[in-house]
């Protein structure tokens, strides 16, 4: 399902800059490494720019809607993986999961941040990393220790992730 997204997402990207908001703010940021308005959002600007180095295809802001497409599809795999994993593995609940899971894949405001140069898909990623996380259960400390290693990832491309801190 996520790799379907995924595939949805690049064909429906943006095949160049973005009018939406901030997408271009966040394409300088990232091609320069500069600072994106505040407060910045150093892991996108970061992982952006390595993606638009290593990825030879496109213009730069072809290549930073790509990498938005690829987080929202890989954000819609694990959440899909993590309901799946947090109601027991039940292939009776199977179908509903995926319903879930594809309609989140579905969502118009999901399906549009997918398709362009800012960070909300990336920061979809890491919440889903985080249910991900949550999913395991009692597998000791290693997933609480990973999950704090991801929030703080999460809180260098936005603050929002924040809110996270909580579940965790």
């Amino acid at each position: 399902l996520g790799a379907l997204a995924a595939s949805l997402y690049i064909v429906s990207a943006y095949p160049a800059l973005s009018s939406y908001r901030d997408a271009g703010d966040m394409a300088a940021g990232a091609w320069t490494l500069g600072v994106a308005h505040p407060p910045g959002y150093p892991f996108y600007v970061l992982v952006g720019r390595a993606w638009a180095t290593l990825l030879p295809m496109g213009s730069s802001a072809y290549r930073l809607n790509a990498l938005s497409a690829l987080a929202a599809g890989l954000a819609v795999g694990l959440t899909a993986w993590a309901a799946w994993r947090a109601s027991g593995r039940s292939e009776r609940r199977a179908a509903p999961l995926l319903a879930a899971a594809a309609t989140l894949a579905a969502a118009p405001a999901f399906w549009h941040l997918a398709t362009l140069s800012e960070m909300y898909a990336l920061n979809a990623l890491f919440g889903a990393g985080l249910l991900a996380l949550a999913a395991l259960g009692d597998a000791g400390p290693r997933p609480v220790l990973a999950g704090a290693f991801v929030l703080g990832l999460a809180a260098g491309n936005h603050q929002t992730a924040l809110a996270l801190a909580p579940g965790l």
